[in-house]
């Protein structure tokens, strides 16, 4: 399957399923299944694994995380078909907790190469302090969509956009859609699938 022709890609994950997650990924022109996680919630260092579908008979990318615990959690980024690294994905928990989401996306040799940010710094500092003033304002503040930008960084130019995630939530189901149409920079698209996983994953435990 050709992922580069994919330019907008949806991820939903039930809010309820006892003992395990999953999150679809589909097509929203379609509405055609290219993507399927599975996470079991006990587990001490989980793998994740991207399926083509539900079957889970043939994967396409793997996260490895690669400490127990740790407040920089770092995850490398497998191509299952070919078996090479692509890359790792890093959050700076002291940004994500305090300020606004920060993820690191670095090369196989730890040189970075971009970054997935929240976009709004007012609504990140609000989502981050609400929860400590009133448990009703957490709530609300809980269904306002958040977004992310996708940044590529290259040494002597500034960041270049690849893509965009809104991420949204019901009393049902987590959305995040990813939107590469206005992007001036390219990733893999198995990077991608990479970043929006983890993002779906931490949405659910802030120590994924």
């Amino acid at each position: 399957m050709d992922y580069n022709a994919y330019k907008k890609i949806d991820f939903r994950r039930k809010y309820w399923k006892f003992l395990g997650v999953d999150i679809s990924v589909t097509d929203p022109n379609s509405g055609d299944l290219i993507g399927f996680i599975n996470q079991k919630t006990i587990q001490l260092r989980p793998d994740v694994f991207v399926y083509t579908d539900k079957s889970m008979n043939q994967s396409i990318v793997e996260l490895k995380k690669q400490t127990l615990i740790s407040s920089t959690p770092k995850y490398s980024i497998i191509d299952t078909q070919s078996h090479a690294e692509l890359g790792s994905l890093q959050f700076n928990d002291f940004k994500s907790y305090f300020m606004r989401w920060h993820i690191r996306l670095c090369d196989p040799a730890g040189t970075e190469i971009g970054y997935i940010q929240e976009t709004s710094s007012a609504l990140a500092l609000l989502r981050r302090w609400m929860g400590i003033i009133s448990d009703l304002l957490e709530l609300i503040l809980a269904f306002v969509p958040q977004t992310f930008s996708i940044y590529q960084t290259q040494a002597g130019s500034g960041p270049q956009l690849v893509g965009t995630i809104v991420h949204r939530k019901n009393p049902f189901i987590v959305k995040m859609s990813l939107d590469l149409t206005r992007g001036q920079a390219t990733f893999d698209p198995k990077l991608n699938f990479a970043i929006c996983t983890l993002l779906c994953l931490r949405d659910i435990s802030k120590n994924a």
